[in-house]
């Protein structure tokens, strides 16, 4: 089974070259362009790895995070401006 990742970005210039890339690796790539399509894709689809990028407001990746982070079976989360895990 591929890993399935979720690419969150409200428009990337590098949105499609990513996803490109990651389907070239044998993932699996779905993506959404805000932050209430997210979170209704991640408790529907439990992906491995979420990916969130500049593009959302701060506002938006911390609501994302908190509300991703009340469901035990969340996935892993990273944000495009940080290196650290945010969960």
């Amino acid at each position: 089974m591929n890993p399935a990742i979720l690419l969150v970005d409200v428009a990337s210039a590098n949105r499609q070259e990513l996803k490109s890339f990651l389907q070239a690796q044998k993932c699996d790539v779905s993506t959404a362009q805000d932050a209430e399509t997210a979170v209704k894709y991640c408790l529907q689809s439990q992906p491995d790895l979420v990916l969130l990028f500049d593009s959302l407001s701060d506002s938006d990746r911390f609501e994302l995070c908190r509300r991703l982070k009340q469901d035990p079976l969340s996935t892993k989360l990273f944000s495009s401006n940080d290196s650290s895990t945010v969960r």
